[in-house]
């Protein structure tokens, strides 16, 4: 029986510290979710790509153009990519010399 009762003392004991470690976390994200929403809402962006347009510099607006291409080609690629994908399976063809014919 005591060996049982120090068993379960031990488990509680262990649940008790994650339980503990899982509430500072939780405080600690919670504090830092507060944080941003008070950065959000005083208008203090870190990030210059998040101020309006008409607040950038021209070297700015240079990267951000040049950040738009790169994004566009990256989407168009993955979107061509996705499209090769879902598309029907080939057919396949007889052919006179290899046997098959894959388009």
């Amino acid at each position: 029986m005591h060996l049982i009762e120090a068993h379960r003392n031990a488990t509680v004991r262990e649940l008790n510290m994650q339980l503990t470690q899982v509430v500072n976390q939780s405080e600690i994200e919670k504090k830092r979710g507060e944080e941003l929403s008070q950065m959000r809402k005083a208008g203090q962006s870190q990030c210059w790509w998040e101020a309006p347009i008409e607040e950038l510099t021209l070297p700015q607006m240079e990267q951000l153009k040049v950040s738009l291409e790169g994004l566009k080609k990256n989407v168009t690629k993955q979107a061509q990519k996705l499209l090769i994908g879902n598309s029907a399976p080939p057919q396949f063809f007889a052919s006179s010399s290899s046997g098959f014919f894959f388009p």
